[in-house]
């Protein structure tokens, strides 16, 4: 199981329509659609991606492998930019 966390320094804040990722290291502003934004949300939530996307699926037409694989491609960016800290037990 993995654990998903904002990196140390890193601020999230819900807008109307957007989410802002503020990382105060390199004081750079990250914005996120609706979408995006809901989907971290969630998986900043939960244990592990497959917990949010339990959730996120009644919210949203699409099919779970299709929301693994959209959440794990923004978790991996995210981390790629140092805004996620991913533990693995």
């Amino acid at each position: 199981m993995k654990s998903i966390a904002l990196a140390e320094g890193v601020y999230l804040q819900k807008n109307e329509g957007f989410t802002t990722l503020f990382d105060y290291n390199n004081s750079l502003y990250y914005s996120l659609d609706d979408v995006a934004g809901n989907i971290l949300e969630k998986i900043l939530e939960q244990p592990n991606i497959e917990k949010a996307v339990e959730q996120l699926v009644t919210e949203y037409d699409v099919d779970e492998v299709r929301l693994i694989a959209d959440a794990q491609r923004l978790v991996n960016q995210l981390k790629k930019e140092a805004l996620l800290q991913v533990e693995y037990d």
